[in-house]
């Protein structure tokens, strides 16, 4: 299960204070309710945006339910569930705001990938590259988050 907690970090700050380390897991675990406490289970890295489209690999923060032994992780804010690109980067790409350079080099991505789907026929992620942006956003307009497991919880 994923957890999304808010942080005042930039995706580069989380990576050089190692964000990953000042996480504190919830008293109580979300998914069994036990209260005896979620225990440091490690870490596992994934690859995120960072405030310029360049690709930064972070640590995310893993906790386990001795009780039901299922693994917790928690995931910043600034970071989309199985998303590299940043949630920032996205909403700015959602509101149109095309100058911002992070916008820019990950649409560039996007329409390459989708030229590249093209010419080996690959229709549906040839259908317009920008698509794919648009495919990750719910009905409601906003940022699609799995729904499935995924909590905004305050820290």
């Amino acid at each position: 299960m994923q957890r999304i907690y808010a942080t005042a970090l930039t995706p580069e700050q989380y990576l050089a204070m190692e964000g990953h380390r000042a996480v504190r897991a919830e008293i109580v675990c979300p998914q069994c309710g036990s209260n005896h406490g979620l225990h440091r289970h490690g870490v596992y890295e994934r690859g995120i945006t960072g405030t310029v489209g360049q690709v930064l690999r972070i640590a995310v923060a893993r906790f386990l339910c001795l009780a039901c032994r299922r693994t917790v992780s928690y995931l910043p804010d600034f970071a989309l569930s199985y998303r590299l690109v940043q949630a920032a980067t996205f909403e700015a790409f959602l509101e149109a705001q095309r100058e911002r350079v992070d916008v820019q080099r990950w649409e560039t991505r996007v329409d390459g990938l989708s030229a590249s789907a093209a010419a080996a026929g690959g229709g549906a992620v040839a259908d317009g590259g920008l698509r794919l942006w648009a495919g990750a956003t719910n009905r409601r307009g906003g940022v699609a988050v799995a729904e499935s497991g995924v909590r905004r919880i305050p820290m």
